[in-house]
Order: C-alpha cells, then structure tokens, then sequence
C-alpha cells in the first residue's frame, strides 16, 4: 500500500516549471493591476490638479474681475450701552476691532467708535463718537470702515454725462475753483470717499464723488467684469468735465485702491489731466498682478496656482494682466502725491507703494501707518490722515494763491460734518 501510494506522489505534485507558470502569471495580474491603478492614479491627479486650477480660475473671477464682491466683516453683540460708551461682545471667529475709529451698523443704527481696549477676551469697550437712530442692549451690529452711515450735511445727489451714459455722483458746494474728486474702491460706493470729504470740506474745497459702470444702478460693461480704469477713466474724465462746466480750475483727486488704479489711467488718457494739480492715494492698485499673487500668498493659495489661474482668465475672457499697471503714469506725472498704506494691507502690497514714493521722494510722499489693513489707515490713525490731506490741499491752495474757503459760502456756512 505504501509503495503504490510513494508510486503516486509525483504525479499529483506540480512540476518545477508549472509552479514558476503559476507565479508567473500571478505577477503578471499584480503588474498590470498596479498598471491600472497607476493610470488611475495618474488620472485622478490630473483631475484633481485641473479642479484646483478651475476652482483657482473662478475665485480669481468672483474675487477680483465682478462687481459685488463684500468681504465678510467682524460682529459683535451690545453687551452694554451708555451715553457715551458701548462694550461690544464678538460674534463668530473674526476678531472684533479693538483699536481704531469704526462704524457699527445696526439694525435700526449706526455709530462711529474709537476704541478703549479689551474688556475680556471676547469684548472690548469703546468710545461712542457720534450715533443716529436706535440701538439696544443685545443687538447684532458689524464693524464698518467707512464709519458714516450717509452724506453729511451739505451733499446733494447729481447725475453727470460721461462718454459711456449718465452716472449719479455725490456733490458739496459749488462755490469753489478748487474741488476735491473722490473716487472709490472695488465694490464700494461714494460714500466710502467720506473719510476724506471733512477735510476738503473744512478746507472750503468743493466735493464731487462720482460713481462708474458696474457700481449698483448705474451702467454696466458688456462683459459685466471691472476693468481697473481701463474703462472706468471715461466716468472721472466726465466728472472732471462737470467740475470745470460748474467753475472748477483745479482738481486735487483722492482715490481709494483700485480709483488710484482709475486715476493712473486718466492721466494716462484724459485730456483734462492737466487741471488734476495732486492726488491722494489711499492703498492704491497700481498693478493688478502683483495684488493678486499677493493675496494669493497671504491666503495659501499654493505657489504658482494663481498665475495659472490668471492664464485660465486670459483664455477665458481675454483678460490682458499687464495692461493692469499704471505705475509708469504715475511715475511719469510731475504732480504731487501723497500715499497712505497700512503695513497690515492683504488685497494689495505695501511694497507697490514703497517702490513708488521711492521712484521720486522730493514729489511723492508716503505715510505707512502701522497695524491698518486694505484702506484702513484713517480707521487707526485718522489724525494722522487727515493731517496729510489737509498739507496736500494747503500747498495746493497756496501755490495757486487760493483762498478757497472764502471763496465757498455753501462749506463755510455748513459745518456740519457728522455721518
């Protein structure tokens, strides 16, 4: 029986070469599995950089080149209220403001607030400037930079005539050749101007705040995307035009971050430039690349992302990144400017303006204002803003031998400047 069952053993083992065959195979399955899962691999890779890409590209898009764009802003809640003073408690993970002059919006008021400092670690006290209608213990309010809830006294609303329709504009006196044209940021408003309005104001300086295509009610572009002043210069050009029709001689103009952007280009092409006698630059967008690789860097988007993204754009909707710089017009200009930036700006790069003033130092003055944000200088050291327009306009004034307060019975005998 053994013997018959040795005799059997052989042939019911695998051979030598069949057990290479059956490993062989078997490893050819795993290489072409792994092939497969590489591919897959490789695919989704792919895909997953091109979505990173496509989302980047339609950030870019939302955030940048369409009008609408309001960033989120910190909220609190009255914690307590008196006269003078309200203790505003944080809401949400976005720090409220603990230093500076604000506005808090509410739902049936508003205030202008300077900061005292912390309370806790989730409140902090400030000082209640000025304040319209109603606000209760308990109510919801948002932190404002603007810090005027509306027009002080003296403004009216106007439309003026540029080459692309009729736009609305914000206007003060009338009375003086000298005026003040204030032009606004990325989805603002005039209002946002306002800042600066006091001190030209008291300064008897006329005040026109002109609006341009893409701002709520007014005209559109066809493409419906902002086109940081290559487009919107014909509404400042025509604002100028309704400056000097109502006795304007001179124009000093400020402008706020990408209206500094609009101004380079009207120098750049109006014919009504020469009348512009200096500008005041509050964190001004003098090259649009440089701005969005900046925020790209400060919000971690991964490097090189947002200059494929801006590739994307220019396929897509022929969008032309360099012709978004104007720091050559200004650079080329002989008029004074003046600059604020705070050193806290994540939109646009502190550096741009560091770069510029040091350009020409005898005619561009820059003032850096520590711990401001984008177009924040006058909320942390409105002293010192005010102060630097107000040298502006005097030595604008003086040079031309301009008594313009004398000259402007409407500012003169308003002085009311509360928003």
């Amino acid at each position: 029986m053994f013997e018959r069952t040795a005799r059997m053993l052989p042939s019911t083992m695998p051979s030598r070469e069949g057990t290479y065959g059956v490993l062989d195979s078997t490893l050819a399955v795993l290489a072409g599995a792994w092939r497969w899962t590489a591919i897959a691999a490789g695919t989704l890779t792919v895909l997953a950089g091109f979505w990173l890409l496509w989302w980047a590209s339609n950030r870019l898009q939302r955030e940048a080149l369409l009008p609408g764009m309001i960033r989120p802003r910190p909220r609190g809640t009255i914690r307590s209220l008196t006269e003078d003073a309200i203790v505003v408690e944080q809401v949400g993970s976005r720090r409220i403001r603990l230093e500076g002059t604000w506005g808090l919006a509410g739902p049936d008021g508003y205030m202008r607030v300077s900061g005292r400092g912390p309370v806790d670690d989730r409140a902090a006290l400030y000082e209640v400037e000025s304040r319209s209608g109603a606000m209760a213990l308990g109510d919801e309010v948002e932190f404002d930079a603007i810090a005027f809830a509306s027009p002080p006294d003296g403004f009216q609303r106007i439309t003026y005539e540029a080459s692309s329709g009729r736009f609305d504009a914000l206007q003060s006196g009338g009375g003086s050749s000298t005026w003040m044209i204030g032009v606004h940021g990325q989805s603002g408003s005039p209002t946002e101007m306002l800042r600066a309005t006091r001190v030209a104001q008291s300064e008897g300086l006329s005040v026109l705040l002109p609006t341009y295509r893409n701002d709520p009610g007014q005209p559109r572009t066809n493409d419906g995307f902002y086109h940081f002043g290559r487009s919107e210069w014909e509404e400042v050009d025509g604002a100028l035009a309704y400056a000097l029709d109502h006795g304007a001689q001179d124009i000093i103009i400020t402008a706020n971050s990408m209206g500094a952007a609009i101004a380079g280009w009207v120098l750049r092409h109006s014919q009504r430039a020469s009348t512009v006698r200096a500008m005041f630059l509050d964190s001004p967008l003098l090259d649009l690349t440089s701005a969005v690789r900046w925020t790209a860097r400060r919000t971690g988007v991964p490097p090189g992302v947002a200059d494929v993204a801006m590739r994307i754009q220019a396929v897509r909707n022929r969008i032309e990144w360099g012709a978004f710089d104007v720091r050559a017009d200004f650079v080329a200009s002989s008029i004074p400017l003046t600059i604020v930036h705070g050193d806290r700006d994540g939109q646009v790069p502190p550096a741009l303006s560091e770069q510029l003033a040091a350009s020409d130092p005898g005619r561009i003055k820059l003032i850096q204002v520590a711990g401001a944000g984008h177009c924040q200088a006058w909320n942390h050291a409105p002293e010192r803003y005010e102060a630097a327009l107000r040298e502006l306009i005097r030595a604008i004034l003086s040079r031309n031998g301009n008594n313009a307060l004398g000259q402007n019975p409407v500012a003169s005998a308003n002085p009311s400047l509360e928003g």
